[in-house]
């Protein structure tokens, strides 16, 4: 044989380098096809961030309209509360140019004057209440904390009382009923308050029964 033909003829251990510089680059093969991505797999990549995209817009649409319905509540609750602080001002409007005429009229003037002088009391402290609730409102105000609060509903008792004195004609059993019915309702009134107590919505009713007392 000679030296041309067994330099293209491999030996063993030429053999043995050859078959295995084939498996590497059969081997890199796979591993550069796992590299690479299927269609149907960059499909349902897509998807899922469509899916995303279009769950964040949603949670960021829902976020948005909340905070705008929020802000539209809150408009409304200042709104109201400041209406109801005006309309507090029109009966002491009444009193004050109503007030003379009916205390000349009446056979007992001096009620018409406890009645006058109550009306102001509670306007007072009832404008402050509600200016106090638009001032907190979109906070986690708890109005029944408010010591305004506190002294609207009280003086609304001592409104009943006076009222009751001016229409009572004069009969001292029902303005001594009254007298004791609203004087139980502004002492819990305010054991509450100084407790540090909330007030509660059994206080408008106490009200009302007191209101129906006089009436």
């Amino acid at each position: 044989m000679s030296a041309k033909t067994r330099s293209a003829t491999p030996g063993p251990l030429g053999q043995d380098q050859t078959h295995s510089v084939a498996r590497q680059r059969e081997g890199s093969r796979p591993l550069a096809r796992q590299g690479e991505s299927s269609p149907s797999a960059s499909a349902e990549e897509d998807k899922l961030k469509k899916k995303e995209k279009d769950l964040s817009g949603a949670i960021n649409t829902g976020v948005a309209s909340k905070e705008e319905r929020h802000k539209d509540r809150t408009k409304s609750f200042v709104s109201q509360e400041i209406w109801s602080a005006v309309s507090m001002v029109f009966p002491s409007i009444y009193v004050h140019y109503a007030g003379a005429p009916a205390s000349e009229a009446a056979r007992r003037p001096e009620t018409v004057w406890l009645m006058a002088y109550a009306t102001y009391a509670h306007c007072l402290a009832s404008v402050l209440y509600h200016l106090h609730c638009a001032y907190n409102s979109g906070s986690n105000f708890n109005h029944f904390r408010s010591p305004f609060r506190t002294a609207d509903m009280a003086l609304i008792h001592v409104c009943c009382y006076a009222y009751g004195v001016a229409l009572s004609g004069g009969l001292w059993f029902l303005d001594a009923v009254s007298l004791a019915a609203n004087t139980i309702c502004i002492a819990s009134l305010l054991w509450r308050c100084i407790k540090g107590a909330p007030s509660t919505s059994q206080d408008s009713v106490r009200a009302i029964g007191c209101v129906l007392i006089y009436s």
